[in-house]
């Protein structure tokens, strides 16, 4: 196996296109980061590094989880962006020996085509707030699984909960008052999560309501939603 540099004990093989790889790179440059060597890219993190070397299958569903949360973080920054995979598990063990493991294939989409949390350190202050705050964590994983309307409204929902202490309509119109969104794009899109698209059903739609005037899709709602999560991490952080 070829050498590679000197680095923390567990370091993750990644596979994707390079312009998906590079922002991460350029993103995570801390605690946790994606390095470059030799054309390839790796992640690397001190939060594996208590996990000890005879304990490779640990580490290695240690980093699945970790990449879930930096993917979920990259998919409120922004699309354009196809799958990126962990492909093999990397450590050096007591001999000096590199040791690896591969792995089945673990898909980690990227949606939407605006790029948020821009801002300098901002990308891995949120993983790190991820890590720590369950409700972010919780939110951040539904909006990476495959979007519905009932999903978004669940996530807009806590946002709603979380700001405006517990009363949704206050949390709507502090999010306003923010700046996060406008109230008109806010009525729109909890119309259309609670009552669809006439594509693809809301939460509500059981009650037979037909959905508003000019809703929006599935993917208009979920890049709408995906700019309040990104201000709403950002007051956290």
């Amino acid at each position: 196996m070829d050498k590679l540099p000197s680095a923390p004990l567990w370091r993750v093989h990644l596979k994707g296109l390079d312009r998906d790889l590079e922002d991460l790179a350029g993103c995570l440059q801390g605690g946790s980061r994606v390095i470059k060597q030799d054309g390839a890219y790796f992640l690397e993190s001190e939060l594996l590094n208590d996990t000890p070397v005879s304990s490779p299958t640990e580490a290695f569903q240690q980093a699945k989880e970790l990449l879930r949360i930096i993917s979920s973080v990259a998919r409120v920054r922004r699309c354009i962006a196809e799958p990126v995979e962990p492909t093999a598990l990397y450590w050096k063990d007591s001999s000096g020996a590199w040791g690896r493991i591969l792995s089945d294939t673990v898909t980690l989409t990227f949606y939407s085509n605006t790029l948020r949390l821009s801002t300098p350190s901002v990308f891995e202050r949120s993983v790190e707030l991820a890590l720590r705050d369950e409700q972010v964590r919780m939110n951040l994983d539904d909006f990476l699984s495959e979007w519905d309307f009932p999903r978004l409204r669940r996530i807009a929902e806590l946002i709603f909960i979380d700001v405006g202490t517990g009363d949704v309509k206050r949390g709507v119109q502090e999010v306003v008052d923010r700046g996060w969104a406008s109230a008109q794009e806010c009525a729109l899109f909890r119309e259309t999560v609670n009552y669809g698209d006439g594509k693809a059903l809301g939460a509500h739609s059981r009650l037979k309501r037909s959905p508003g005037q000019n809703p929006m899709n599935i993917i208009q709602a979920g890049e709408f939603l995906g700019g309040v999560l990104a201000k709403w991490i950002e007051s956290k952080i």
